[in-house]
């Protein structure tokens, strides 16, 4: 069984109805969640809609047989106006973990109690 991605387009013309009820639990989500600020595009400065971010969204079967949508700006226009690192997010490096772990170890710092956002599956 291969596992394949779809555009939005191809994944309705492939899993059609069952695509389009990913398609709306995926924007019910972000909608829940304030993740959008809708405006129409009459709306927008000419200068706003050239610099509006595209949306992707893709359509795949899980191995259980549910459709997922998945969803993502295309944040390439961003980089003429934007620095690396306020386009990139911060990531930790394998030594500073490592030595920060050390450390907790050395001084028996307590662990810290993590809490998880059940919605997202992402650490708070």
């Amino acid at each position: 069984m291969i596992l394949t991605q779809y555009h939005i387009n191809k994944g309705l013309k492939v899993f059609g109805e069952r695509g389009e009820e990913a398609v709306a639990t995926e924007l019910r989500q972000l909608y829940v969640r304030d993740v959008l600020d809708l405006k129409k595009s009459s709306e927008l400065t000419a200068q706003e809609r050239a610099s509006a971010l595209t949306y992707l969204m893709f359509l795949k079967e899980k191995r259980t047989a549910e459709v997922k949508g998945r969803s993502c700006a295309d944040g390439q226009l961003q980089w003429d106006y934007m620095t690396r690192e306020e386009n990139s997010a911060p990531t930790v490096s394998i030594g500073a973990l490592r030595l920060s772990c050390t450390i907790d170890a050395i001084f028996n710092v307590p662990k810290r109690k993590e809490r998880w956002d059940d919605q997202s599956n992402r650490l708070c």
